[in-house]
């Protein structure tokens, strides 16, 4: 599998093999943004910022009448000068996310060529695809998973 996309580069719905016209794509990345704030706030911005500015915080993420670039915008523009490496935080946070999802994908598509529609082939692929994983090689993984239900 030459000519691997970085996984930083690989897009989550890639990693999730999630198709291009899919309805719900939109919705899901908004969910999983949302997720990774949060999680950052509790963990990363909790200690380092103010009550009155984590309040602000979670207005903002809470604003319904706000679209998520406007979320993104405010948010960064209100800590990435406060705390040191912000930037690094969040990619780092957000490789986190795709990583756990890619596993999750993993896990179930073993299960599902395991018990639901039991296939030795597909599994003994899908435990390659695990292999990818296990050594660190996750666009591959993603893109051998890709093919397998492709």
């Amino acid at each position: 599998m030459d000519n691997q996309i970085p996984f930083e580069q690989l897009d989550i719905f890639t990693v999730l093999g999630v198709a291009q016209d899919d309805p719900d794509r939109e919705a899901f990345l908004q969910q999983m943004e949302e997720a990774i704030w949060e999680e950052i706030v509790e963990n990363e911005l909790a200690d380092k910022l103010s009550d009155t500015e984590l309040g602000q915080i979670e207005s903002i993420l809470d604003a319904k009448d706000v679209s998520q670039d406007g979320k993104r915008d405010q948010l960064f523009g209100m800590v990435v000068g406060r705390i040191p490496n912000f930037e690094k935080i969040v990619r780092e946070y957000t490789m986190a996310a795709k990583r756990d999802l890619l596993s999750e994908r993993l896990e179930g598509t073993k299960e599902f060529y395991t018990t639901t529609q039991p296939n030795a082939d597909k599994l003994s692929q899908v435990e390659r695809a695990g292999q990818l994983f296990e050594a660190g090689e996750f666009s591959a993984c993603a893109q051998a998973l890709n093919a397998i239900q492709g």
